[in-house]
């Protein structure tokens, strides 16, 4: 059953930047990924309302997966937007919107428990229709970024192949155009799909795509980057060094999801983020910043985005456990963590890194099936030098029957030359322990 989604919620002012900030807890409804546009003098925006499940927990009844499209109007005031008012058009996930003439269009991708792959959704004539190729060997993927393609809907497929669609408003069918093949295309280990992929809706000017996409290096850790398509369909790509400071905030996931022109002389961009892959308890930041366009369009870095309320020293870093090194026998588990089933000895240890002078929230999420009342371990933080190890905090592990947990401590550091840090945790040997990972945040 789908609860009734709430009206009042808001984008608050930080700086120059509009911000949405949310505490999701697995198994609780709540929204994230807001994609704008700017239509008949309001914001409206498509955005996902859904229930995250743990790492091992992927729903076996897919009718009672929730993952709905909401589409909302907003007012602006010198505070924030607020909503206005609300709908839910149905199941999908991750929407992207864009103007296609006076008409505001959303595309997103079919939910798990959805009828067809991807969706249209006019907001002015309250219709949606499912998205149709006529191509047997066609697939649909995920993460479209749509464009106004003169008065009809185009929409970037993907990088690797270069390949971009037109899609018919009246009857959701889509013709894809030949195929340009990609050159850059690194693959991620996880999936074997190339690392580039898409994220906000597209801009075209004079023949030229372009906008922001996410590189996913592993599950938990999507980099944002900008991109080119040129008229003959050559791709070019550009990390986009400024953007990167938000996960520097304590977000390893930043997914871009929309650039608004807002007017003559305005432009927003905007970016879901999240500490990591989305299995895990963990604060989500919805996040709209200034965004100007360079003269020259054909530079993949045709965009400059304004990211000057995010402090300049802030620092974070996420170490999943299956990527630390360990010292007793143990398994990988998804996602990200490790996992030891009564056996004592180091889980984790390393990675002697280099920290910035400043003081530091460090977190360990790990789950153990032992009661509550148990040790089965403990993890600390240290400073090391050549052969020597110096405990600075250390916390006792308790049961946690089967629950996933994370204990959060406070360091101050200040590393001499010769000195690195050291996560550790340990097992008692009494209990299946896994560790999912270890986070340093400046505080």
């Amino acid at each position: 059953m789908v609860g009734k989604i709430p009206l009042s919620v808001q984008f608050k002012r930080e700086g120059a930047a509009l911000v949405r900030r949310t505490s999701a807890v697995c198994g609780v409804p709540f929204e994230c990924f807001f994609a704008f546009t700017f239509w008949r003098g309001s914001f409206w925006s498509a955005s996902r309302y859904h229930v995250m499940f743990g790492p091992e927990q992927w729903p076996e009844d897919t009718s009672a997966y929730l993952s709905r499209i909401v589409i909302r109007r907003w007012r602006e005031d010198d505070e924030g937007l607020f909503c206005e008012s609300v709908l839910d058009i149905g199941p999908g996930n991750d929407p992207r919107v864009t103007r296609v003439g006076d008409r505001a269009i959303v595309l997103f991708r079919g939910a798990l428990n959805s009828d067809h792959p991807y969706y249209i959704y006019d907001i002015g004539m309250n219709r949606l229709l499912p998205v149709s190729v006529e191509d047997p060997w066609f697939t649909y993927g995920k993460n479209w970024m749509p464009f106004d393609n003169g008065g009809r809907l185009g929409a970037v497929h993907s990088f690797d192949p270069n390949l971009v669609l037109d899609i018919d408003l009246e009857t959701g069918l889509a013709i894809a155009e030949t195929a340009k093949p990609g050159g850059f295309a690194p693959r991620a280990a996880h999936d074997n799909f190339n690392m580039m992929r898409g994220g906000s809706n597209a801009l075209f000017r004079d023949g030229v795509l372009f906008g922001f996409g996410h590189a996913t290096t592993t599950p938990s850790h999507h980099l944002p980057f900008q991109w080119s398509l040129d008229t003959r369909r050559n791709a070019s790509f550009w990390i986009d060094s400024d953007v990167e400071k938000i996960s520097q905030t304590g977000f390893s996931i930043v997914d871009p999801t929309c650039i608004v022109p807002v007017g003559d002389h305005r432009m927003i961009a905007g970016f879901c983020c999240s500490e990591r892959d989305w299995f895990y308890d963990q604060m989500f930041a919805d996040i709209l910043v200034p965004v100007s366009l360079r003269p020259d369009t054909a530079s993949a870095c045709a965009l400059t985005v304004d990211v000057s309320c995010f402090a300049e020293g802030a620092f974070s870093q996420l170490m999943l456990g299956e990527r630390l090194r360990y010292q007793v026998e143990s398994n990988v588990v998804p996602y990200g963590g490790r996992r030891v089933d009564h056996r004592e000895g180091f889980l984790a240890f390393g990675q002697y890194g280099t920290l910035p002078p400043n003081r530091y929230l460090v977190s360990y999420r790990y789950r153990s099936d032992a009661a509550e009342d148990q040790r089965v371990g403990w993890a600390d933080f240290c400073i090391c030098k050549p052969n020597e190890c110096i405990p600075v905090h250390v916390v006792d592990l308790k049961g946690t029957d089967n629950q996933t947990v994370r204990i959060p401590i406070e360091v101050e550091v200040e590393l001499a030359r010769d000195e690195r840090f050291e996560a550790r945790v340990y097992s008692r040997g009494n209990s299946i322990l896994t560790l999912y990972d270890i986070t340093i945040t400046a505080m």
